[in-house]
């Protein structure tokens, strides 16, 4: 191996490091996971089936309840949900947890996607716009 080389693979492990390190700072407290202006993204609703199931919070399911699930915000943090085709919005708490995905994603429950205006289309594209994380236990 050359010593330029070996420069080079060594700067391009050092940013990888340095890079992994930024990104997996914790937030500082009280400071939301997302932007103050949320951001635009995908929300569906539960299925009925899943009515009464636990939740990742242990909290029952409940249909008629303004609740959501979330793949990274903290249980117990209120949520605005704002759809873009009507503009009508409704605010969440989230008690559940969905996969990850590459865009910002949302699952409502079934009362809060009626309370927006798309229980008969399914999915809507949203503005997320996390409001005030609950107090840690």
């Amino acid at each position: 191996m050359s010593p330029r080389w070996q420069r080079e693979k060594i700067g391009r492990l050092l940013a990888l490091v340095l890079l992994l390190l930024w990104v997996g700072q914790p937030l500082a407290a009280g400071e939301p996971a997302m932007g103050a202006g949320g951001e635009i993204g995908h929300a569906t609703y539960y299925a009925k089936r899943f009515a009464g199931r636990r939740t990742a919070s242990g909290e029952l399911y409940d249909h008629d309840k303004l609740t959501a699930a979330h793949s990274s915000l903290p249980f117990g943090t209120r949520v605005r949900v704002v759809n873009l085709a009507n503009g009508r919005e409704v605010t969440v708490t989230v008690n559940d947890r969905c996969r990850p995905r590459k865009i910002p994603f949302i699952d409502l429950s079934r009362s809060a996607a009626r309370a927006i205006g798309f229980l008969s289309k399914g999915s809507a594209r949203v503005r997320i716009i996390p409001a005030v994380a609950a107090d840690p236990p």
